[in-house]
């Protein structure tokens, strides 16, 4: 395989990862509106806390409730850097 990197990690190297917010769009009004990269730390760490599959956002627009998947938010949440043993 010529490209071994990864996908983050060629993002990351070009410094657009830690820009990309994720993109939630409303299921009853379709409003978009975007999650950042500190909200999903905090709202995947609470959701594996509880051992949840989803996690509810609400609606900016219409304040229904909205499932979003943790597997997604765990893509667009920063890694957690590796701690050194020794």
């Amino acid at each position: 395989m010529a490209n071994e990197k990864g996908y983050n990690e060629i993002l990351n190297h070009k410094g657009i990862w830690e820009r990309i917010n994720m993109n939630v769009r409303c299921n009853y009004c379709r409003q978009s509106f975007n999650l950042s990269r500190d909200y999903l730390v905090d709202a995947v760490a609470e959701a594996t806390e509880k051992k949840q599959k989803y996690h509810t956002v609400e609606c900016i627009n219409c304040r229904k409730a909205i499932k979003v998947p943790v597997v997604q938010m765990k893509r667009y949440a920063p890694e957690a850097p590796a701690e050194d043993e020794g």
